[in-house]
């Protein structure tokens, strides 16, 4: 939470449905910043006095010497009560006049600094109306008594003077009384006023704490101003030294984190930027930002949010290079198939040539060996001397021979 803010949201709303008249303006100058329900009701139509000074609503409180009163609670840093007796008179939005019994209560901010004042209106106009009966009462009796008993002047006065004594004695016993039991309830309620904004307080710090992402709070200038114990983890420097120093140096590129949150001023809000956290690991991280407003919704700074995005980072990488192998592979098989079709047409090209050779030369041969066959079968035919017809049988023999071979080889090349 930004120290700057002049007042926690869940406070004023607790404030807001209070059952007496609660405002709160700045002590310089007396500007109203926050009127609950019960007081605009009272005072105002509408909250278009938000803003003002509370002069311009009460010009008598100049009068009954207000300002200097604020300036004497803020000096001491104490509340004041003012009592039924010099109780302020103010006028409604009627304009009938009200008694009010205040408590002017000074606001600590979280800087250390009292800016405004808390004040807390109790009407006692009944009261007061009712004392002023009782004194009338009082005299127009004591002129009576007076009158009737002019003999008895003496014995009267002084039984007068008791009974005014003793009425009044009783009357300031029972203010008194009366006294004690709305200090007790006021003390009560302030008791209960400061607990709600201590538990407010601590509230929205376990919301920031819970974040196991880097939470980092930014003022107009880009200082940091606070953030969550995520935020020291990954940068390694403690919370008093990343007070007030510039967000972008704990980045990569500090130009980039500057722009990065100048955008988020400029449209209000900003998701998914990504940076680097300059840290052992370099933290990958998407930004998202957006700014907070005081109560009269004047930017005061921006609330940022790191995530964490290595570990997406990582397997899409993992991915991608998964994706790349997988592409290589199938190319790789691509390849491979093709130099298989090719090498398997290469092996038909060279059996078929190796067929159409075997048939040619088979052919070729058995040609002229028939011619030398039938030749041979003719001569044997004639009349031949003892040798001849031994070479010629030879001759016809060796050539049957290369004819059954020839017919093999033919055979094998159609298989």
């Amino acid at each position: 939470m930004n120290k700057n803010r002049s007042h926690d949201f869940q406070t004023l709303e607790v404030l807001k449905q209070a059952p007496v008249a609660i405002c709160i303006f700045k002590s310089k100058d007396y500007t109203l910043e926050f009127a609950n329900n019960f007081y605009l009701n009272l005072f105002s139509k509408e909250e278009s006095i938000i803003g003002k000074s509370v002069f311009e609503s009460f010009p008598e409180l100049i009068d009954q010497g207000l300002d200097t009163l604020i300036d004497s609670v803020v000096a001491n840093q104490l509340p004041y009560f003012i009592n039924e007796h010099e109780a302020s008179i103010l006028k409604n939005k009627k304009l009938e006049q009200h008694f009010f019994n205040c408590t002017y209560q000074p606001f600590q901010q979280q800087n250390g600094e009292f800016t405004s004042v808390i004040v807390v209106f109790n009407e006692v106009t009944k009261q007061v109306i009712a004392r002023k009966k009782i004194h009338e009462l009082i005299s127009a009796k004591t002129k009576k008594l007076s009158a009737a008993n002019k003999k008895l002047v003496f014995q009267n006065e002084v039984k007068e003077k008791r009974a005014q004594e003793l009425a009044i004695a009783n009357i300031e016993l029972a203010h008194q009384n009366d006294e004690k039991e709305k200090r007790a309830e006021e003390k009560n309620a302030l008791e209960s006023f400061n607990m709600n904004i201590k538990l407010a307080s601590q509230y929205a710090r376990s919301l920031i704490e819970a974040s196991l992402d880097p939470l980092i709070v930014i003022n107009t200038a880009g200082k940091i101003t606070d953030m969550n114990e995520a935020t020291v983890k990954v940068t390694g420097v403690t919370r008093e030294n990343l007070k007030n120093t510039d967000f972008k140096i704990y980045f990569t590129e500090p130009e980039k984190a500057r722009l990065g949150y100048e955008e988020v001023f400029t449209k209000g809000f900003v998701t998914d930027y990504p940076l680097t956290i300059l840290d052992h690991k370099l933290t990958e991280v998407l930004f998202n930002g957006s700014v907070y407003t005081d109560v009269k919704d004047n930017v005061l700074g921006v609330v940022v949010v790191a995530r964490d995005i290595t570990e997406q980072k990582r397997s899409e990488n993992e991915l991608i290079e998964a994706r790349i192998f997988a592409e290589l592979a199938v190319e790789i098989a691509q390849e491979a198939k093709r130099e298989a079709e090719s090498a398997a047409i290469t092996a038909g090209v060279a059996v078929k040539s190796k067929q159409q050779f075997l048939s040619n030369m088979s052919h070729e041969i058995r040609t002229p060996m028939n011619a030398i066959i039938g030749f041979t079968k003719v001569l044997l035919k004639t009349e031949l001397t003892a040798k001849q017809k031994e070479y010629l049988t030879a001759i016809k023999l060796s050539g049957d021979a290369l004819i059954v071979l020839i017919n093999d080889i033919l055979d094998l090349a159609k298989v």
